[in-house]
């Protein structure tokens, strides 16, 4: 049997590859991190909001019953303002993960072009998948948190102005769940991990 000898270009790949996976992994902890932080600042907007309500619907008009009343609601008022605030930033701040997983998806799509030209694309990388199969599953993972990222500022805009607490509510889960990052891309996820060596 013939031992395989990988060029230099080959093995420089691997690594510049293995590298790309390392961040995208570090990449999507930041994800999770901020994803953790931004529920509990939405929780605590949807709270306020609910705060908000009891305190209109407890009177006819807030002028009506004086003073205290009038500072409570300009002090819900102002935390109200500065969670969204918050959640903007922290929004802005899970942008730019989108984007750091963009330019991870560039990276590997130049890798693959190298190997193309090497004609070695289908050529396992590290242990199973081929470079083409590595690129797709980042490709994948991109995809995904980009549209959870978009869904996200939907939600954001949409939670701040609705009315109906039920709604509201299905808002907090959408955020909690995250319904654009499937199942299926985790284990793609874990698989490139795997293969790559990065994760046993």
């Amino acid at each position: 049997m013939a031992l395989l000898v990988e060029s230099p270009k080959h093995q420089l790949t691997c690594r510049r590859v293995k590298d790309s996976l390392a961040k995208l992994y570090n990449t999507i902890q930041t994800w999770n991190s901020l994803s953790s932080s931004s529920f509990d600042a939405l929780n605590k907007l949807a709270n306020v909001i609910i705060e908000e309500e009891c305190l209109l619907a407890t009177g006819t008009s807030i002028s009506s019953v004086g003073e205290t009343r009038i500072r409570l609601h300009g002090k819900i008022i102002e935390k109200r303002e500065e969670l969204y605030v918050q959640l903007q930033q922290l929004l802005t701040a899970m942008g730019s993960v989108v984007s750091r997983i963009g330019d991870i998806l560039i990276g590997m799509r130049a890798s693959v072009e190298l190997l193309v030209n090497l004609d070695e694309q289908d050529t396992p990388l590290f242990n199973t998948l081929p470079i083409t199969s590595i690129s797709e599953g980042v490709e994948d993972v991109y995809q995904c948190y980009s549209e959870e990222h978009y869904l996200r500022r939907r939600i954001l805009n949409d939670i701040y102005k609705e009315k109906d607490r039920d709604t509201r509510t299905v808002y907090l889960s959408c955020w909690l769940h995250e319904p654009c990052i499937s199942e299926d891309m985790k284990m793609k996820l874990s698989s490139l991990l795997t293969d790559s060596g990065l994760k046993d």
